[in-house]
């Protein structure tokens, strides 16, 4: 037993097996649905999703907040509406806070004036 030779592959036989099952609808069909079964998310996604966005976490950071890959994370935010939303919420957030700190930073340096209307704007000449 310990000198034994393994039996040499046939690489026509494996090429005809693999053929078949994925030809057969059945087969496939099988196949296809034997993969892992979706993961669920958590009850508190969507308001993890919010606030991580919200800090300006990218889709991995946020992927690895909730224990997940980035890809289970894109196909909740496809299937579960109230995710893509808290993602949407969280990114407008996260959107205001930097116009603001741009906003702050520009007028303390004096590197623009705040303008109380447009109808200043239409009066004064360049």
């Amino acid at each position: 037993m310990a000198n034994k030779k393994p039996k040499p592959r046939d690489p026509e036989a494996a090429r005809r097996q693999a053929l078949a099952q994925w030809s057969d609808p059945e087969k496939r069909a099988k196949l296809l649905t034997g993969a892992r079964k979706p993961i669920e998310p958590p009850a508190n996604a969507a308001e993890i999703a919010q606030k991580t966005c919200e800090n300006g976490c990218t889709n991995e950071q946020i992927a690895t907040a909730l224990g997940i890959r980035r890809k289970p994370l894109n196909e909740w935010k496809e299937r579960y509406p109230a995710i893509e939303e808290a993602f949407h919420l969280g990114r407008a957030v996260e959107h205001d806070k930097l116009v603001n700190a741009l906003f702050v930073a520009a007028t303390q340096k004096g590197n623009i004036r705040p303008v109380s209307s447009c109808s200043k704007l239409a009066t004064d000449t360049w």
